[in-house]
């Protein structure tokens, strides 16, 4: 799986969160993908099975090879999110992008490898005040084997290198890096139903509260344009 712990979950663990699984195959475009360029540039093999081990392996080859970058928002220049577009960028220009454009892309990779995904929208906590932020953080839930995990190769430095087990007060160690998923009280501050947080620790120190997840499901369109008036397209 991972050089990390691996991570198994029985049958006493929680039911997953409830949440819109989108069934659609074509609501995440996966059929505009060029996968076998994709998989050539983060160093993957063809005909990946849709199991934990491949997702897991998707997910740090992703991370590992295509880089965290917002340079088209300092140059002033369109954002695309489109899947040819982020192919275009990502895969066959061996660009990066921020966290709608490497979790669009990872998501029509994930779509086209046979998995399920649900669509979620989080709050960036890191170096805030405690009051709430606007929920600008695209994000996944995969929901595999009787399972669900939190899939995010678009927060950057600090956000977690392989699927996270979506389980509330779940705790594990990646390379060094403790992470834990907890529920948290929205306290009325957003329409959200439930909430959770994900911290990441080094042994003996929080870092920072990486993000809250807030389950509601943001439509392609609405994403694109949320994310055009947050850059200012």
């Amino acid at each position: 799986m991972s050089t990390t712990e691996k991570t198994t979950l029985g049958p006493r663990d929680p039911a997953p969160p409830p949440g819109p699984v989108f069934t659609d195959r074509d609501f995440w475009h996966g059929a505009d993908l060029d996968l076998d360029a994709y998989l050539d540039r983060v160093g993957l093999p063809a005909d990946l099975p849709p199991t934990l081990d491949t997702l897991t392996a998707v997910h740090r080859a992703h991370l590992a090879a295509i880089p965290f970058e917002n340079l088209q928002l300092l140059l002033d220049r369109p954002v695309p999110l489109d899947v040819p577009s982020l192919t275009d960028k990502m895969v066959h220009h061996h660009r990066g992008g921020y966290c709608y454009e490497q979790n669009l892309l990872l998501a029509a990779v994930l779509d086209r490898l046979g998995f399920t995904l649900t669509a979620f929208s989080a709050r960036v906590l890191m170096g805030g005040d405690g009051r709430p932020r606007p929920s600008t953080h695209a994000l996944s839930r995969v929901d595999l084997e009787g399972a669900s995990w939190l899939v995010d190769v678009g927060f950057g430095g600090g956000g977690p290198l392989e699927p996270f087990p979506f389980v509330d007060g779940h705790q594990t160690s990646q390379d060094g890096w403790d992470l834990r998923l907890d529920r948290k009280d929205p306290g009325g501050a957003g329409p959200e139903r439930e909430v959770r947080e994900l911290r990441v620790e080094e042994v003996g120190k929080v870092l920072h509260e990486v993000f809250g997840i807030h389950l509601d499901q943001r439509e392609r369109e609405v994403v694109e344009e949320r994310v055009r008036g947050f850059l200012g397209m």
